[in-house]
């Protein structure tokens, strides 16, 4: 689990959305789901340490730790808001082409953030450089679908799916922010997960009525490896998270059910009931995988 990732929060009352947790002083940063605010939490008082008024329906977030600072972006407008989390001050607003922004990844190594977007021309992979606080590229991607992207730290690269008709995953190089590959895995690539101790990023596809979990070796931006884990149809993206300390990727399927991957014996370990779900959290203290589900009873 690293700092830029998020969990949901079921608080409605207050109507919290997700949740961004602050290593450094070990505060949470809540959006609002309701409210055009973004919260700040002290987890062992529960007590409101301050609140951010941002524009309405603040909707994806990304705390980098290394800057201390906390990027956020609002569900229409492309605009990224920069809180300055040592000051708890709004540093600056970063305007982007988008029109929809989903959630971004930290790129620690060319420490710049990666946001799958949607703006005028189509689909996007938007760049913002994290040293100047400000928008650096866009990079076109064909899209029909709600896209998900990953960054793997070895090779220093965002690996990128969110095209039904597409079978690929598009493979960008953070250094120079260009595209370097395309993998084929498959159609309706729509999950994606890294391992970058083994350098291997794991992908979710179907084709017909089957489901298939593919290795990507990233050294060689090659299939390595494809897992047939469930008979089902594709309805839209799919929840994936690579859990180190068992060398498993975990994933949600059609039918409500989560698959277990040995992710070196490249093999189908496992099923799993869990709802509807909406969210994996990896403890790595505990070693315990949390997943948000919605289940109907």
């Amino acid at each position: 689990f690293q700092a830029e990732d998020g969990i949901r929060d079921l608080v409605r009352s207050r109507g919290l959305g997700d949740v961004y947790k602050r290593q450094q002083q070990n505060l949470l940063y809540i959006r609002g789901r309701v409210a055009s605010d973004v919260f700040v939490v002290d987890p062992a008082t529960c007590g409101l340490v301050t609140a951010y008024q941002m524009r309405p329906a603040p909707a994806k977030g990304c705390y980098v730790e290394s800057l201390d600072k906390f990027y956020c972006s609002d569900e229409a407008s492309g605009l990224i808001d920069v809180i300055n989390c040592s000051t708890d001050s709004l540093e600056r607003t970063i305007f982007t082409p988008a029109w929809e922004l989903g959630q971004p990844v930290y790129a620690s190594g060319s420490n710049k953030l990666y946001y799958a977007a949607h703006t005028s021309s189509g689909g996007a992979i938007l760049v913002v450089d994290c040293a100047r606080d400000s928008f650096a590229a866009e990079l076109p991607a064909s899209g029909d679908m709600p896209a998900t992207i990953v960054y793997n730290p070895t090779m220093d690269r965002i690996y990128r799916v969110g095209n039904a008709a597409d079978s690929t995953v598009t493979v960008v190089d953070c250094a120079g922010d260009s595209v370097i590959a395309r993998v084929p895995v498959g159609r309706s690539p729509n999950a994606l997960a890294c391992n970058p101790d083994s350098n291997r990023v794991y992908c979710a596809s179907y084709r017909g009525d089957s489901m298939f979990v593919s290795a990507i070796d990233c050294a060689a931006d090659s299939v390595m490896g494809t897992v047939f884990v469930r008979y089902g149809y594709y309805y839209g993206p799919e929840l994936m998270c690579y859990v180190p300390s068992r060398d498993v990727v975990v994933c949600t399927t059609a039918d409500t059910t989560v698959v277990v991957v040995d992710g070196a014996a490249r093999q189908l370990l496992g099923t799993l009931p869990a709802g509807s779900a909406s969210m994996f959290h990896v403890d790595g203290v505990s070693n315990k995988l949390y997943c948000l589900s919605l289940i109907h009873i």
